[in-house]
């Protein structure tokens, strides 16, 4: 149980009660995420943005605000993006970490994580499927720990990732999600004995509870240098490297390698390091020496005694020749502005339309007759509440019948 950061309403997880159909049912508040008003009435009053805060039928339990779920263990509220987190712990094959929004429905019985469980008399328009899951099945894994995202001081290389973990194997692991962007998950460290819960302190720093008596307190080592993000931007007559450390501990700078063939890498440039640093860094370096071609991309990170460690490889299919397109905004999530780019192969009749989450337009970018060639446009979501966004692009050839159509998607958080 938790009472909600914004709100104030008491939010009470529950189990299915071992008869797995109770989750997809909506008059038990077994299988539920269930939310309650404790100042409203006696002893309780029913929120009014419940989901059947309206019904008039009397068997439904409004109390419900989101169902389908088999065993919620943990949850959690994010002081910061206001999510609530839980671990749902699977029958035996899947287990699953959710964001849980209001009046979405999980999927449990019909669907364990990601894969079909049972779809007996499963014909709901919509199940939500979790942001993470991993397979219990091998017996290493058993049951799914809940925990936080993490807001605390003392370990800034987590700061914004969901750490939690599992009863059987002691693992914990870090969760990178934005609401938008695809999930990563690392490993972090084994843990003593039985994990059975966590917790956060006045200052937000995290802590785990064991089967063996003792409270733990998170303190991992540091990474050096922590490179969080490395992409490419293809330009016009260039590729733009973007790259992002979370901290830094001795960082001299980064050699930028590139391979044409042969796996032959080539040093085209040097951009220096911030040397120590707890916060969020940003990168780029531009290589304009490109045409036509597959090129390879990696860092070569280096520490000011000399040590160096090699990033993943990238893969850019450049083609000189300008298309349409729409590129993903930069930054993302962004407060409170964002750039977005777009390329016109010809001169066109051009729209581009920001759109809230319930699809009502918001703003326009830009509407009407262009150029060709590339663009550059910034959109300030000053005064608009924190929340998912979408742009959408459209544009029509004035010499020819081409036409094109894109949406990207956009997080802005205050």
């Amino acid at each position: 149980m938790d009472f909600g950061p914004n709100d104030g309403y008491l939010y009470i997880a529950s189990g299915d009660g071992g008869d797995e159909i109770n989750a997809q049912r909506i008059n038990t508040l077994l299988g539920k995420i269930l939310c309650i008003d404790v100042d409203g009435g006696t002893p309780y009053a029913i929120p009014q943005t419940n989901p059947f805060v309206d019904s008039i039928n009397a068997e439904v339990r409004k109390e419900i605000y989101a169902w389908g779920m088999r065993n919620p263990w943990r949850c959690s509220f994010d002081p910061v993006t206001g999510w609530l987190m839980a671990g749902d712990v699977g029958q035996g094959s899947w287990e699953e970490i959710d964001v849980i929004e209001n009046g979405k429905n999980y999927g449990w019985r019909c669907y364990e994580g990601t894969h079909t469980y049972n779809m007996s008399g499963c014909n709901y328009p919509e199940y939500v499927l979790p942001v993470w899951e991993y397979s219990s099945s091998s017996g290493s894994e058993c049951s799914v720990t809940g925990g936080y995202i993490y807001r605390g001081l003392n370990v800034p290389e987590l700061e914004g990732k969901y750490i939690y973990g599992d009863y059987c194997s002691n693992k914990i692991w870090a969760l990178t999600y934005d609401g938008i962007n695809l999930t990563t998950n690392q490993l972090l460290v084994i843990a003593t004995g039985g994990l059975t819960s966590f917790g956060v302190d006045q200052n937000q720093e995290l802590y785990l509870t064991s089967f063996n008596g003792n409270i733990y307190r998170f303190t991992p080592t540091i990474t050096p240098v922590e490179l969080s993000s490395f992409s490419a931007v293809i330009l016009e007559n260039e590729i733009n490297l973007k790259w992002r450390t979370e901290t830094e501990v001795s960082n001299y700078g980064f050699d930028i390698l590139r391979s044409v063939q042969n796996d032959i890498w080539d040093k085209i440039g040097f951009v220096e390091g911030h040397g120590n640093s707890n916060s969020p860094k940003d990168y780029s370096f531009i290589d304009e020496s490109v045409t036509s071609g597959r090129y390879s991309y990696r860092l070569k990170q280096i520490d000011t005694d000399g040590k160096f460690e090699y990033s993943k490889i990238i893969e850019v299919e450049f083609n000189s020749q300008i298309q349409y397109g729409l590129s993903q905004n930069y930054p993302n999530p962004f407060n409170p502005a964002t750039i977005i780019k777009y390329s016109l192969p010809e001169d066109s009749d051009v729209s581009i339309i920001i759109y809230n989450a319930l699809g009502k337009e918001v703003d326009l970018i830009t509407n009407g007759i262009q150029t060709k060639g590339p663009y550059q446009k910034t959109w300030n979501a000053k005064g608009f509440a924190s929340g998912v966004y979408y742009v959408k692009m459209n544009a029509k050839s004035l010499s020819s019948d081409k036409t094109f159509s894109n949406v990207i998607k956009m997080l802005y958080l205050k």
